[in-house]
């Protein structure tokens, strides 16, 4: 269960999943320069939250089977 192929695996993964999702905020931060959201401070922060959640956990569970 712990060995040394799957602790790679899963550091692998942790690395490029942040990575994706530092990348996936700051397009959305950049589009939304660009598109007007009429929306509230915290339904913002809500999409940002759940847009790094889901990146995060779609890149890693992709990279962790690899």
């Amino acid at each position: 269960m712990h060995d040394e192929l799957r602790q790679a695996a899963i550091a692998h993964a942790y690395k490029w999943a942040f990575f994706t999702v530092i990348g996936a905020l700051a397009a959305f931060c950049l589009s939304s320069i660009f598109v007007t959201i009429s929306i509230s401070g915290q339904m913002m922060a809500a999409l940002t939250i759940a847009l790094a959640a889901t990146v995060f956990l779609a890149i890693f569970l992709l990279l962790d089977r690899a």
